[in-house]
């Protein structure tokens, strides 16, 4: 039997060390990244400035997301599902998935599992099945071997 609670921990432990690295590479770039604002500026400045706002945009974002992927995993119900759904474990093909937050790989208690979010198209073409369902996605069919 699948321990629910190892596989959150799990998940909670990759999501806040993804955050770790964002919030250190961001921190670095910014430090990097100041100019000194008593030198005039000219157009070529103002560019790279304005590239440079993207580019804090961009880890910002990349911030924003692994805390809200670690705000969901604290709140999922992961109670024992008879349907695809927010919270299941399936087992499709040769693969344990975690309907959860989308994620790399990873291991808990020696099994490898990865992550899909409640938001992506893989989801959404399963949801609402039940263990030996079918369904199809990107023009192939898939079996659902498990869920839990």
């Amino acid at each position: 039997m699948i321990n629910k609670s190892a596989l959150r921990e799990s998940m909670l432990v990759l999501e806040k060390e993804k955050l770790a690295f964002s919030e250190k590479a961001y921190s670095e770039y910014l430090g990097s990244a100041r100019r000194n604002s008593s030198e005039p500026q000219d157009h070529h400045d103002f560019s790279i400035e304005f590239a440079d706002s993207e580019v804090a945009q961009a880890f910002e974002t990349t911030l924003h997301s692994h805390i809200d992927a670690i705000s969901k995993l604290r709140t999922i119900d992961f109670s024992p599902k008879v349907v695809v759904e927010e919270g299941a474990i399936i087992f499709l093909r040769d693969r344990w998935f975690v309907i959860a937050v989308a994620t790399t790989q990873f291991d808990c208690d020696g099994t490898p599992f990865m992550g899909i979010s409640t938001d992506a198209p893989l989801f959404k073409a399963m949801e609402g099945k039940a263990p030996d369902d079918w369904f199809t996605w990107n023009g192939k069919e898939f079996r659902i071997s498990v869920v839990a």
